[in-house]
């Protein structure tokens, strides 16, 4: 086939021939660099859910101390390494401020224990683990 005899469309693209391999490969560039920023997204949003989810299970074994100390005046003996277990995840899952409380928590537990314990210190101490443990657990939390 001549020159003369091809159609208008394929003119152009054999014109364009040298430019349209940088535009393809400009294009699959930023093709490829859109998939890894959302999935670098995607990645950071899964992160947030697991700290989320590993957060709240200290949250609610904290509010379980407590309350079974509020009710009963001792952990039930399936629990009674609870405190010690809500230590050790809190530490690697939470600031010092939260970690601070969460000892706190321990030495409640234990003044139990000993039959010394104070029921009045409770809720404050609930209150105030709530207060700090928010943070991290809102919607845009610390990572």
């Amino acid at each position: 086939m001549s020159v003369q005899t091809l159609p208008n469309w394929a003119l152009w693209v054999q014109a364009l021939g040298p430019f349209s391999l940088s535009l393809v490969t400009a294009g699959v560039a930023i093709a490829v660099a859109l998939i890894s920023w959302r999935q670098w997204n995607v990645a950071r949003a899964k992160l947030q859910l697991d700290l989320f989810e590993k957060r709240f299970g200290v949250f609610i074994d904290a509010r379980k101390v407590l309350s079974q100390l509020a009710q009963r005046g001792e952990l039930d003996r399936l629990e009674a390494g609870l405190p010690n277990e809500v230590i050790a995840r809190g530490r690697f899952l939470f600031g010092p401020e939260v970690l601070q409380l969460l000892t706190e928590l321990h030495s409640l537990n234990t003044s139990f224990i000993v039959k010394r314990g104070n029921v009045d210190a409770i809720d404050p101490l609930l209150k105030r683990i709530t207060a700090s443990m928010d943070p991290y657990l809102a919607a845009r939390a610390k990572v």
